[in-house]
């Protein structure tokens, strides 16, 4: 195999076994027309070589190649069919490893994408608060293994009620990244502040700062006062929730801010509003109203509003029924575009 200076391969019998996925045999390569003119393999000595394809029945993966300079030996067409069966060998055996590889990895990466989801799983609330006067349900589908929206729902040390709803740009595990950084920033800031522009404009200086331009979330938060249902909010480029009388009048809690993580210095106006007894609060994120069927058509916003004008009287559990109910038969089982998220909040009669 190949003198001093290592193996010299023909690049002629190369070329022939990669371009026609054929075996290549030359039983004396100084006689060999095919390999006269020059050719390396000539200059380097060698007498007799053979060569086969490693295919994968899609591609040629390499070359299964033998040679002597022994002058006695010349390999023939019965030891070049045994050669081509040890190609194919090969190539099975380099195939499987290769499928046994990414096999590990695709179970590397699925382990790791469930311990993400059960660390993102626990930075969600695991039970909605019980608020005297309140009722409350609460609804998040990720479109993938773990999810860029965010909800957060908790009874301050006054007994008001802290709502959050957001959406991080993108999805995967790029935007869950965000999310868990953002919820505890969240929580740690209400705790320290009571004043919802500055606590959004804290939150935006911190995201700003630790991420790329390209990656920011949109926001709303706010503070309900179950004892006489006075609402205040900052809405950061989120979709504008919806307040829903008990007549079926609805009304939309507008955006006033861009969102966080986009620009530094921002300021962030807080809006009040007054929930009487009876009305809920609807949060959700563009994974609803933008959710598609198979004709590539979106669920939309009239719609939900009409579905959420037709229902009153109904409570909070019965009202998210409703709502997914007809996003899942509207899509009628296209696939999931984005993260889903749905919060309802009643102040009780």
């Amino acid at each position: 195999t190949g003198g001093p200076g290592g193996m010299i391969l023909s690049q002629t019998l190369v070329r022939r076994v990669l371009e026609q996925r054929t075996a290549f045999l030359t039983e004396d390569a100084s006689q060999d027309q095919r390999l006269l003119g020059g050719d390396s393999i000539v200059g380097s000595g060698t007498r007799s070589a053979m060569a086969a394809p490693l295919f994968d029945n899609e591609r040629v993966i390499g070359i299964l190649y033998a040679d002597t300079t022994n002058p006695s030996v010349h390999y023939d067409r019965d030891e070049l069919k045994a050669f081509v069966l040890l190609a194919n060998v090969v190539a099975v055996a380099i195939t499987h490893a290769r499928i046994h590889s990414l096999e590990e990895e695709r179970r590397r990466l699925r382990m790791e994408l469930g311990a993400a989801r059960r660390i993102m799983s626990r930075l969600l609330p695991r039970e909605l608060p019980e608020v005297p006067g309140v009722d409350l349900s609460a609804y998040l589908e990720s479109c993938e293994e773990v999810a860029g929206d965010l909800y957060d729902v908790r009874e301050l040390s006054d007994g008001k009620l802290l709502l959050v709803v957001g959406d991080v740009a993108g999805k995967g595990l790029a935007a869950a990244l965000i999310v868990a950084g953002l919820l505890p920033a969240i929580r740690i800031v209400t705790e320290e502040c009571r004043d919802l522009d500055r606590v959004v404009a804290r939150v935006n200086e911190q995201l700003f700062a630790s991420t790329e331009a390209v990656r920011f979330a949109t926001l709303f938060i706010g503070v309900l006062d179950p004892a006489d249902g006075h609402f205040e909010y900052v809405n950061a480029g989120h979709n504008p929730p919806l307040l829903l009388d008990v007549g079926g009048k609805l009304q939309t809690l507008s955006s006033a801010g861009p969102p966080v993580g986009m620009m530094p210095e921002m300021e962030y106006p807080v809006s009040q509003v007054q929930l009487d007894p009876g009305s809920r609060l609807i949060f959700y994120s563009d994974g609803l109203t933008e959710a598609m069927n198979v004709a590539e058509e979106m669920y939309g916003e009239e719609r939900l509003y009409a579905l959420l004008s037709a229902c009153p009287s109904c409570d909070v559990e019965a009202l998210q029924k409703t709502v997914l109910d007809d996003v899942s038969a509207f899509t009628g089982g296209a696939p999931q575009s984005d993260d889903l998220t749905l919060v309802l909040v009643q102040r009780k009669m």
